[in-house]
């Protein structure tokens, strides 16, 4: 209790409730929300705001761009919504279609078709059944597209794409002393950090620094072993990778989520830790992951090609993110931490059973929820940085645990970032 009481410096005010309410229910068994006291007056409340807030199914995905300040002001807000009509059963015309409008927009696929079609048919079950997986390794590709009102489409899009890049860049360019300073002062603290996890724990030995405390045991048992010397250190191999959520829900923050991708990337490259970026959303029913910067690249100017729009299957994107990680496995002793850039409100338009259920609310937070845990067990660290609506906290602790930070301004980033890695490398 006394730990979980130690509460962050940077929790705003509805924060700290939530984590009093968190343990209130943990600790004493108590919920103050389902309280008859507490709970008079809010059902009329909940149930009108489920109504209001409930979303049906979209007419046709399309990847849409803000204009905006990205500094997650609501002006020029904008979201993916769903409509009463019900999409019409897919044929193989309107496959070709997808396949090639999401060829168009990230370019062609990163794995070999016959990989793609063995991780579709591993991962794309149960609740992400008749879903389709897109690995990309580049932007989108001039050459054939489809036809029709797509092609306009597709050229718009790939004009907004490029648009927002230029953006990206202006935002670092306008704060580039703030940018430069939140580099300098993480490099500085990775280091410290990675340098305290290489170092071996301390062991008794027969030469050292005396324990007192422990002296008797020469003559009265013949131990020589009470001293003690620090353990040989020990080479610290860590891989970083970087997913960002992408989808429409992130269209107000884009400048200010590439700033911060790209302040964390460089950081890590200044401490020689290889580290990978990937952006993922889904579209016409594929989730799409798009590799921004590779783990060998030494460039950081592909972060900057973040940009959002769609909607967010977490769950199948971090189960996608998983099977990667096992075709490339490191080798002994390397740490992996995964960094989940997110609003903690997973959302799709492709439903998940065949009844018409909707993939939101606590079914796709659960999905979430679960891919982090097997993520956890195959021995890769996974916290977030969370970029969302307080009423998402709860998610955000159902899906992640306490292994997340919520940064508030870039000022504040590079201490946060610092904490999370040591929180999530100590929890391993």
């Amino acid at each position: 209790m006394m730990e979980a009481l130690r509460f962050p410096g940077t929790l705003d005010p509805d924060e700290v409730i939530f984590c009093m309410r968190r343990i209130l229910k943990d600790f004493f068994r108590y919920d103050p929300v389902s309280d008859p006291k507490e709970k008079r007056g809010l059902t009329g409340f909940r149930a009108w705001y489920r109504r209001f807030a409930s979303r049906r199914q979209l007419r046709a995905d399309v990847l849409l761009i803000r204009t905006g300040s990205g500094l997650g002001d609501p002006a020029n807000a904008a979201a993916l919504r769903r409509d009463d009509w019900k999409p019409a059963p897919r044929n193989e015309k309107q496959e070709a279609e997808d396949l090639q409008y999401i060829r168009a927009l990230f370019g062609p696929s990163g794995v070999a078709e016959d990989e793609r079609k063995q991780m579709e048919a591993f991962l794309c079950t149960g609740p992400d059944a008749g879903c389709r997986l897109w690995i990309s390794r580049g932007a989108g590709e001039e050459g054939e597209r489809p036809g029709g009102s797509d092609r306009r489409e597709i050229a718009d899009t790939l004009l907004r794409m490029d648009r927002q890049k230029k953006r990206n860049g202006r935002f670092l360019s306008e704060r580039r002393l703030m940018i430069g300073e939140n580099i300098r002062k993480l490099s500085s603290e990775l280091e410290v950090l990675l340098a305290s996890f290489s170092r071996g724990l301390p062991e008794s030995a027969r030469t050292g620094r005396l324990l007192t405390e422990r002296s008797y045991r020469i003559r009265l048992l013949q131990d020589p072993l009470v001293f003690v010397r620090e353990g040989e250190e020990r080479e610290m191999r860590l891989h970083v990778e970087l997913l960002l959520d992408a989808s429409q829900s992130r269209m107000n923050s884009q400048e200010r989520i590439a700033a911060e991708a790209y302040i964390v990337t460089r950081s890590l490259i200044n401490c020689h830790v290889p580290v990978s970026v990937t952006a993922f959303r889904s579209l016409r029913g594929y989730t799409v992951l798009q590799e921004l910067k590779s783990a060998e690249e030494k460039d950081c100017g592909g972060v900057l090609c973040y940009y959002a729009g769609g909607w967010n299957r977490d769950g199948l994107a971090l189960k996608a993110m998983r099977y990667l990680a096992a075709q490339k496995p490191g080798s002994a002793g390397e740490f992996r931490l995964l960094l989940v850039l997110t609003d903690a409100s997973p959302n799709d338009a492709v439903q998940e059973s065949a009844f018409g259920k909707n993939y939101e609310g606590n079914a796709a937070v659960e999905a979430a929820a679960d891919a982090v845990k097997k993520l956890r067990a195959d021995g890769i660290r996974t916290a977030a940085v969370f970029h969302g609506s307080t009423s998402h906290l709860e998610n955000l602790y159902r899906i992640y645990g306490k292994e997340y930070i919520r940064v508030q301004s870039l000022q504040q980033f590079s201490e946060s970032v610092v904490d999370l890695m040591r929180m999530a490398l100590s929890e391993g």
